[in-house]
């Protein structure tokens, strides 16, 4: 038995194909079988395989169903204890990594190491130390760094009827349902190809991720970190569909809706008479009548116009002529030192 499988599936991908295979006929080590299964390319795909032909496990080009029933396809031809799905466009980071992963001595049904996305500046998606539920939400493991043992196949493969998340899929059911062992792989493994099916189709992958595990936010807390704008959400399992929860929550959002706008009523009062001195608050934008001799500040803006002539007319108390006082000056008449009291007997 082979320590490892290469599974490969390619649909008219000629130049990604060719990429593939020479990443895994460079490999020094040696102790693989190599498995390709097409889709009945129209590109000359078939022609390259062709010519590989003698260096293959197996290979065939016909039509099929999908993805993941080309790569169930592929399972169903293996012989390895791991299994590798490389498939076209993606390849291994260099030519020592079968030869390092085999050197580890694998132990465990699962094991993932690192990927480098080619196309968004060798971006490396390293796997976590602990998968748990949410880790596998978040992040999706990538099926092109993970040496996979055969027999968790053998109680089924991939599920067909999804279209990009299969891999996702079977990766919660092994790890989170089935406790399967996994074992973290602190290696680039592969060079993952951007321009795949998964990666262009975002909107249909949440859909079916939300089909498989359905999380929905069942309390969002804003938070504001600075003038970074966070929220804190707690998620429950909703047990149902993707559409299902959609059309759930836009229900909620219009009774919501339908909620404020609604007319409201005052609720009738019970009509009591005003006791003397007791005080009743005064509504926003009541009136009341000014007392004599209460002072109002003037508002803001207000404007009061002026007496018929202005203010220069007017004239202080007393006559005022010339800037000078016309009488003259004043001659002081009297005794001019201070008054001192007498004392008593003097």
């Amino acid at each position: 038995m082979n320590k490892f499988t290469i599974i490969t599936i390619n649909y008219n991908n000629k130049v990604g194909l060719q990429k593939t295979i020479k990443s895994v006929f460079d490999q020094s080590f040696g102790d693989y079988e190599y498995i390709i299964i097409d889709g009945g390319s129209t590109d000359g795909s078939e022609e390259v395989i062709e010519q590989c032909a003698a260096r293959l496990s197996y290979w065939v080009s016909e039509s099929d169903k999908g993805i993941y029933h080309a790569m169930n396809k592929g399972i169903a031809q293996a012989h390895g204890e791991y299994l590798v799905f490389m498939n076209s466009g993606d390849c291994f980071h260099d030519s020592s990594v079968l030869e390092w992963v085999a050197a580890q001595k694998l132990d465990v049904d699962i094991a993932i190491g690192t990927v480098e996305c080619v196309g968004t500046g060798r971006l490396k998606v390293p796997p976590c130390n602990d998968l748990s539920m949410m880790d596998l939400f978040r992040n999706h493991p990538p099926h092109q760094a993970a040496f996979i043992r055969r027999a968790l196949f053998e109680k089924g493969g991939f599920d067909e009827s999804l279209v990009l998340v299969a891999d996702w899929s079977f990766f919660v059911d092994r790890l989170i349902f089935q406790y399967t062992s996994y074992r973290r792989l602190d290696k680039i493994i592969s060079d993952y190809d951007m321009s795949g099916l998964s990666t262009m189709q975002t909107d249909l992958l949440r859909e079916e991720c939300f089909d498989q595990i359905g999380l929905k936010a069942s309390q969002k807390v804003p938070l504001f970190n600075g003038p970074l704008e966070c929220e804190f959400r707690k998620y429950e399992i909703f047990d149902g569909k993707y559409k299902e929860f959609k059309s759930q929550e836009e229900g909620e959002e219009k009774k919501e809706g339908e909620g404020e706008q609604a007319p409201r009523f005052r609720e009738r009062k019970e009509f009591k008479p005003r006791r003397e001195g007791e005080l009743k608050p005064r509504r926003d934008g009541e009136s009341r009548p000014r007392r004599e001799g209460e002072y109002k500040p003037r508002r803001e803006g207000e404007y009061k116009p002026r007496r018929e002539g202005g203010d220069r007319d007017r004239k202080p108390q007393g006559e005022f002529r010339g800037g000078r006082d016309s009488r003259g000056p004043r001659e002081f008449k009297g005794n001019r030192e201070p008054r001192i009291p007498k004392k008593e007997g003097e």
